[in-house]
């Protein structure tokens, strides 16, 4: 017998048929048509199942992620919905990554979710690559596809950055590389190199309940490069580096001149 491709939507239940039951239907099915076609499995193995934002963290006990608001509509508030169901209750702990709307929202509104984000305790993960890549196309003036990243760390909301999409559709480069990553952030969010470096290492840490720093105590999970300052490093991406993981030095690359 054949897995079952469980997809869950997350939605608002208060607003789950606002509209009429059969657009909703077919709106389920259309999405577990397209799950089906990238999966590879006939579309009679995916479900569809509505679930509120903290639902699948509440039935298996653990934090969410929720990729949320992957667009430039102003309208979309699912990081704000979010925070408001974790202040209702939700204490597992909440990652929400994208954001993008809360970018092209009038600052008061920013700020004002922001505030509750803050409240909530929720880490937002800003995608530079993804985003980039995807949002703003065909328009003009083209917006920025990122969130609102300076109002957030202003309420004091955790802000850290990485990248979900490595050479595949939605992002055709991609190294995995978190000094890419950093180089994004000074380019495309205005961040200064060390506050670009705080994003990609010690700011995602917090997001994954773990600490990124050098003291006596400290998990030794480091990596060393050829570079005199963080700037350097981030704009060369030093090909040479010495990676350890728990102390355990576990990888060192080296490159080698012909000359």
């Amino acid at each position: 017998m054949s897995a079952q491709v469980l997809v869950r939507v997350v939605t608002d239940p208060d607003r789950r048929h606002d509209g009429d039951a059969d657009d909703a239907d077919d709106a389920d099915d259309e999405l577990a048509a397209l799950v089906a076609r990238f999966l590879r499995v006939p579309a009679s193995q995916v479900v569809v199942g509505r679930r509120c934002p903290h639902c699948a963290g509440t039935d298996h006990g653990r934090p969410v992620d929720l990729h949320t608001d992957e667009t430039l509509d102003p309208n979309a508030n699912g990081l704000d919905l979010l925070a408001t169901r974790v202040l209702e209750g939700f204490d597992l702990g909440a990652t929400a990554s994208h954001c993008v709307s809360l970018g092209q929202q009038p600052l008061d509104v920013q700020s004002a979710t922001a505030e509750r984000v803050a409240e909530a305790g929720i880490s937002v993960v800003v995608l530079p690559h993804t985003n980039l890549f995807l949002q703003g196309r065909g328009q003009w003036p083209m917006p920025r596809g990122l969130t609102a990243i300076t109002t957030l760390r202003a309420a004091g909301v955790n802000v850290a950055a990485g990248a979900d999409n490595l050479q595949d559709p939605f992002n055709p480069v991609g190294r995995a590389c978190p000094f890419e990553t950093a180089g994004l952030m000074v380019m495309a969010a205005h961040d200064l190199p060390v506050q670009a470096w705080k994003s990609v290492s010690s700011d995602a840490a917090t997001v994954m309940r773990r600490h990124a720093e050098i003291a006596p105590g400290a998990p030794a999970d480091l990596i060393a490069v050829r570079a005199s300052t963080v700037r350097e490093a981030i704009a060369f991406g030093p090909s040479d580096r010495i990676v350890w993981r728990n102390g355990q030095r576990t990888s060192i690359t080296r490159t080698t001149s012909l000359a």
